[in-house]
Parts: C-alpha cells; sequence; structure tokens
C-alpha cells in the first residue's frame, strides 16, 4: 500500500508541471529575429502572424499588404491584441532593429550603471526631441515615469510609462526599452481602458520572465553611399585644384611682367573668395542632382515633386552658367553673374513658397521639422545669393580680375540700381 501511495505521488510530480502549463492559460512566443521568448494570454491575437499566414482571423481586415509593410518599417515582429472586431482593451507590440551603434553594443545587463544611466538619458532625449518635430497628427508621447529594472533572471531594461495621445488614440502605455544580441528591442503594453493599469501584475509577471536567448550579432554592411560620396568628393576636390592651377597659369602669361605692385599681381590671377564661388558652383550641381534622384523615388504627391524636379533643374543650369562665365575676364562678367543671382534667389524664394502653401493647403499632415526645413531653404535662397552680389559688387579682386575701372565703395554703390532707385523715389 505505501508503495503504491509512493508511485502516485511520484506520478503527480512528473504530471503536475504539464497541467499546469497546458492550463495557465498562456501561450509562448518565440520571435528568433532577435532571439526572445515571452509568453502572452492565449486570447491575444498576434497580427503579425496572422497577416503574414492570411488566416481567417484577418480576412476582414483590408490592404494587408500596406499593413505588414509598416511592421516591416517600424521594426515590429509581434503585435498581439485582446479584440479585432471592437475597440482593443490591451496589446503588446515586440519590436527591434539594428544599426551600426547597437551591432557593436554590449547587452544592456553588461554595462556599467553609469553607462545605464547616460543610455537611459539618450533615450528620453530622443523622444523629446520626437514629440518636438511631430505635428499634431501624429503621436505623441508624454513620458510620466522612468525607471531602471533588472529582472530575477538577469534582464535589465529601461522602463517608461507613456501617454500615447491623438485625435484616433488615447492609451496609458508601458514600454520597455533593452538592447541584446546588437539589437534595440522594444516591448509596449498598451491599455486602451481605464480597467486596465500600467504596471499591473500580469505585466510585471510577463517581463520578469522574459527568456532572452544568443543569436548570431547582426553584420553592418560599410555604407556604400557614404564610400561613393567620399570617392566623388575626391574627384571633385582634384578636379578643382587642378582647374584653378590651369587657370591661374592662364592669368600669370597674359599679365604685365612690368608691373611692380604685388596687390595687383595677385588680384589678377583667379583667387581669393572667386574660387569659393566657382567652386560651390560645382557643389551646386551635385546638390540639384542628387536631389533630382531621390525626389524620383518619391511616390504619389505628382505636383510636389514636380515642382522640386523643376526647382532644382533650374538652378542646376544657373550654376552651369556661371561656372562658364566666371572664368571669362570681361567688363559686364560681374553684372551677368549678380542678375544671374538674383535670378537664382527669384525662384529659389517662390518656388520653396509654393512648396510650402501646397503642403498646407492639401492637408497631408506634414511634421513641423519638414516646415523647418523649407524655412532654412527659403532664407538661404535669398542670403545665398545676395552676399554673393555683395561681393562681386564691391570687392576690388573682381574689380581688378575683370578690367573694371577703380573706384572708392560709396562710387560704387552710387552705381548701383537700389542707389539710383532711392534717388528716384526721393525726386
Amino acid at each position: 500500500m505505501k508503495r503504491k501511495i509512493i508511485i502516485l505521488i511520484l506520478l503527480v510530480i512528473l504530471v503536475y508541471p504539464f497541467i499546469t502549463k497546458a492550463t495557465d492559460g498562456s501561450k509562448e512566443y518565440d520571435i528568433n529575429q532577435i532571439g526572445v521568448k515571452l509568453k502572452l494570454n492565449e486570447n491575444l491575437i498576434d497580427l503579425v502572424s496572422n497577416l503574414e499566414n492570411d488566416t481567417e482571423v484577418v480576412q476582414k481586415i483590408e490592404d494587408k499588404e500596406t499593413y505588414l509593410e509598416r511592421y516591416k518599417q517600424s521594426g515590429i515582429l509581434l503585435d498581439a491584441i485582446d479584440n479585432l472586431t471592437e475597440t482593443p482593451s490591451q496589446e503588446v507590440i515586440v519590436s527591434g532593429f539594428t544599426n551600426s551603434t547597437y551591432a557593436n553594443m554590449k547587452n544592456l545587463n553588461e554595462i556599467s550603471d553609469e553607462d545605464l544611466n547616460s543610455f537611459k538619458e539618450q533615450l528620453l532625449n530622443a523622444i523629446n526631441s520626437q514629440n518636438s518635430e511631430q505635428n499634431e497628427l501624429d503621436n505623441q508621447y508624454t513620458v510620466t515615469e522612468n525607471e531602471i529594472l533588472k529582472t530575477q533572471n538577469g534582464n535589465t531594461y529601461i522602463n517608461l510609462i507613456t501617454k500615447i495621445e491623438n485625435e484616433n488614440i488615447n492609451a496609458d502605455v508601458s514600454i520597455y526599452y533593452t538592447v541584446m544580441n546588437g539589437r534595440f528591442i522594444t516591448i509596449s503594453f498598451r491599455y486602451y481602458d481605464s480597467k486596465n493599469v500600467v504596471k499591473n501584475d500580469v505585466e510585471r509577471n510577463t517581463v520578469e520572465n522574459i527568456e532572452f536567448y544568443e543569436i548570431q550579432r547582426p553584420i553592418i554592411e560599410e555604407n556604400e553611399t557614404l564610400k561613393l560620396a567620399i570617392i566623388i568628393a575626391v574627384i571633385f576636390i582634384s578636379v578643382i585644384f587642378i582647374a584653378v592651377i590651369i587657370i591661374r597659369l592662364k592669368d600669370r602669361r597674359l599679365l604685365n611682367k612690368n608691373i611692380k605692385d604685388i596687390k595687383y599681381k595677385q588680384y589678377n590671377k583667379f583667387g581669393g573668395l572667386m574660387v569659393l564661388f566657382w567652386s560651390l558652383c560645382f557643389y551646386q550641381i551635385l546638390l540639384r542632382v542628387n536631389d533630382i534622384a531621390n525626389i524620383s523615388n518619391i511616390e504619389n504627391m505628382i505636383v510636389y515633386k514636380n515642382i522640386l524636379i523643376f526647382q532644382n533643374t533650374i538652378l542646376a543650369l544657373i550654376a552651369i552658367y556661371q561656372i562658364y562665365i566666371c572664368i571669362k575676364r570681361k567688363e559686364d562678367t560681374p553684372k551677368k553673374i549678380i542678375r544671374t543671382n538674383y535670378l537664382y534667389m527669384i525662384i529659389g524664394f517662390t518656388l520653396t513658397l509654393v512648396r510650402i502653401i501646397y503642403s498646407l493647403i492639401s492637408n497631408q499632415g506634414y511634421s513641423n521639422a519638414y516646415y523647418e526645413q523649407e524655412g532654412s531653404v527659403l532664407i538661404f535662397s535669398i542670403i545665398y545669393p545676395v552676399l554673393w552680389n555683395i561681393y562681386f559688387t564691391f570687392s576690388e579682386r573682381v574689380r581688378t580680375y575683370y578690367y573694371l575701372p577703380k573706384k572708392k565703395y560709396i562710387e560704387i554703390f552710387r552705381d548701383t540700381k537700389i542707389y539710383r532707385l532711392k534717388k528716384l523715389v526721393k525726386h
């Protein structure tokens, strides 16, 4: 009898873990792309896997490819939600991505407390910066709490309690950030109703039992675009350097050897800020060609794209003309350069303003960062040509090099159209 009781107890001990595992109401997810295992409520629906397999659960969702593309762009590998037919009450999102920084970074549980606090501050600054660049249609993250969490199984997280607010979403979110296997990983618990509170027992238990296992660290390929840019820059600088030497040698041959004035000799050679202006014209061409190439990849936004292509094409042609005219040593060359600079200003300012007005009336939710960038372009399109026009109007080197009569600054100013227009208005 005792033997039977002992055997029965042993059977219960052996079978009990399997019974509890089968009845604890959880499902294990193994996300092998980032080396993570975690258990979630079995009633949650994983949208990512269901969309990828086009299951019956997601048949009512339209435009599935768009959803999958958004997940891919955001690095979302798991999106478990409790309800698809009605407004959800909770959601768990796991995402991961890498770059050259994270690929070579130690796991977060291996770095010192000082580095951990520094990483947390960088994260908070990045979120604040992101909020300032977004407009009212984007998600606004308000961080209410932050802490460093070290679990019993040796994992380390930076936990931020935030609120997401926009016209469609109002949620309390608990986000756990970590770095493992060369990847930046986020595990977000979103609560859409007041019944669920952040950092509840289920959430904490889930996080405490997350298992990370070792996988191969990502290999970041060399930035081919950067390499190409460096090669082009080296070629560009070499060509400019050789071209300036050739022009200066030509100017030296034309110079009267009997002239003793050193300053006059120097100004009779292609140099100073004229070389800088000439070099910037080449740079403008490279910049415009690169912009046109990037703009061509934009889908939709046909009006916006055409305005940009037209603007960059015209400005590139102006730069080509200025490169050609700048080395022509004639009296009317400075005037031609000044006129084309004014044309540069008018086209740049007008078309940038048209783009800004178009973005406002098209109501496509452009961010604050976009308007700041366009504002900078608007200011640059005025300042750049105006500064060079001042130089080509008053520079003694310019007057000497292009055989203009020597005059005092006040006399030069009186010859300008601005002064003559002012005088005409007075009369």
